[in-house]
């Protein structure tokens, strides 16, 4: 359900119905370490000292330490937990409560010192994903079912801008400047830009199928996005808007 590397490139996989964590070296594709975590792991991040942070839907967020492939702590509370972006200083976490039976309106900001929720920031309904920006100062928000998504200030928590955006905003991916966020849009089957600094739509290619997770490359000239219907994604040249499978 969600993946990231580590510093020394293992991919951590999040098995959502496997109640588990898998390390993979993705050079050979062989599994190198297992974390049973039981509940319903969603997405993960890992920080600069190498500890994951995994939202569980199950009303958890975990910390797995990666060097041992343990896990060493939990922070409970947050109505179904999905998405999770992090503090680069490692301090923190940001997690979307989506909630289970009703939409949640809810980011948990999670406190590592304290391991608690230490407060919470008002969005649109049905917060599913949360991304920060390279350079800190932007904190995205995707509300699936609100069909919006929020910039945030994250030093502050104040909300600067909520943008309607029809066609159920699912995953999020920052340029490597920071200047545009990219959206897919599940029901859409579509991909939007976003001006950060302006707060504005930029352009929007369509892609067809359910469209879910999307990720930059570093020099930011190929954007991939993954699809329901098409097994081997889509990449769209960051440049241009030009889509090709």
């Amino acid at each position: 359900f969600g993946i990231a590397l580590g510093a020394d490139g293992t991919a951590w996989v999040t098995a959502l119905g496997g109640a588990s964590v898998v390390a993979i070296d993705p050079a050979t594709g062989e599994t190198r370490a297992t974390v049973e975590t039981g509940g319903w792991p969603s997405e993960i991040a890992i920080g600069a000292d190498g500890t994951a942070w995994v939202a569980d839907t199950g009303g958890r967020t975990l910390l797995i330490d990666t060097a041992s492939a343990t896990v060493t702590g939990e922070i409970a509370g947050g109505d179904y937990p999905t998405g999770v972006a992090l503090d680069p200083a490692g301090g923190r976490a940001w997690v979307t409560f989506t909630g289970q039976e009703t939409p949640s309106t809810l980011v948990g900001v999670l406190d590592r010192a304290t391991m608690s929720i230490a407060t919470e920031i008002e969005v649109a309904p049905g917060p599913i994903d949360v991304a920060l920006s390279p350079d800190g100062a932007t904190l995205a928000v995707a509300s699936l079912v609100g069909n919006a998504v929020t910039l945030i200030d994250p030093a502050t928590g104040t909300v600067r801008t909520t943008l309607a955006l029809e066609g159920g905003p699912r995953n999020l991916a920052f340029s490597p400047d920071g200047g545009t966020l990219y959206v897919t849009l599940k029901e859409a089957g579509a991909l939007q830009a976003i001006d950060v600094a302006n707060g504005t739509l930029g352009a929007a290619v369509a892609l067809g199928g359910l469209v879910y997770g999307v990720a930059v490359t570093a020099d930011g000239a190929t954007i991939a996005v993954t699809t329901g219907t098409e097994t081997t994604g889509h990449e769209w040249d960051g440049k241009i808007g030009r889509a090709h499978v």
